[in-house]
């Protein structure tokens, strides 16, 4: 069952979940949206990735409140994983999705849960969408066929964690 959470995504888990064939994993996680900004950005790392996950793109926000300006400043943040925060903000969201460190951080700082690609894996099967033996093989696959940064030992005590 699908699940009816709103969920804002910055650009990296939508190129790194469409590198693995996994991007159907998106949509099990509720609602999902995000940005022009991400979207344009994603656009050029993986033509038809957004359209593929069925994400709805929505206008950016064009200026931040008052709580996003005294956050954010302690985060080195892109233009996309600023636009994400915006929109969360203005919207409101349950989930924020990104695998940029300092965006989930500023997120979270917001008081907002975030996972990342792995995150997604896991949810996904956690939740019945895939198998034990799916998850670990598109964890195994980060590395080789993804640009997703993670260090290899973490990603190592993860797929150790599932066997």
């Amino acid at each position: 069952m699908r699940k009816t959470r709103i969920c804002i995504l910055d650009a990296g888990p939508i190129i790194h979940l469409d590198e693995i064939d996994a991007l159907r994993l998106l949509a099990e996680l509720g609602q999902i949206y995000t940005t022009e900004t991400v979207a344009a950005e994603v656009e050029r790392h993986r033509p038809g990735a957004v359209e593929r996950a069925g994400v709805v793109v929505f206008r950016d926000v064009k200026s931040a409140g008052a709580r996003i300006t005294a956050v954010v400043s302690d985060f080195h943040l892109d233009p996309g994983e600023l636009s994400a925060l915006m929109w969360a903000e203005e919207f409101g969201i349950d989930l924020f999705v990104s695998d940029d460190t300092e965006a989930r951080g500023a997120a979270a700082a917001l008081g907002y849960l975030t996972i990342g690609t792995i995150g997604v894996i896991l949810e996904g099967m956690t939740d019945g969408h895939i198998t034990r033996r799916e998850a670990i093989g598109l964890l195994e696959a980060i590395p080789e066929r993804s640009t997703l940064h993670v260090q290899r030992r973490f990603l190592e005590k993860t797929i150790a964690r599932l066997r």
